[in-house]
């Protein structure tokens, strides 16, 4: 419980001044990125990977993050959240992710956010999951 209180708190504080431009999102980062790998807890994970997205980073350390999550998390509210990001943030880097969890993720809230991200504006399948 301690921890939960803790980790709330550091959320918190990122949120408070994510748009702050003097606060050091680097450090943001390393904070979020140790709440989302140790964190039992859903919600916070959820909360750290929405914070994540909102420090408008776009790096290889995020990505990876998300990737992880996609392939390992045992949630399927944050394996979807992973997905959506990756598709919409990195839809050429995550080809291999998200066609491996395309074969292998069973649960249908995840494939419906693929399917539903997954095609182009004109209603055909985009060429990267071809």
């Amino acid at each position: 419980m301690k921890n939960k209180k803790i980790h709330l708190d550091k959320l918190k504080e990122i949120s408070q001044n994510i748009d702050n431009p003097k606060y050091n999102k680097e450090n943001a980062l390393e904070v979020l990125k140790h709440l989302i790998n140790t964190s039992n807890n859903e919600k916070i994970r959820i909360d750290a990977i929405k914070l994540l997205i909102g420090l408008k980073l776009k790096n290889h350390i995020i990505f990876k993050i998300l990737e992880k999550c996609l392939l390992s998390d045992e949630s399927y509210s944050v394996r979807g959240l992973c997905a959506k990001y990756l598709l919409l943030m990195y839809p050429n880097k995550c080809r291999d992710s998200i066609k491996w969890t395309l074969r292998h993720d069973t649960s249908p809230i995840v494939l419906k956010i693929i399917k539903d991200l997954s095609f182009g504006m004109d209603g055909h399948k985009l060429e990267m999951l071809r």
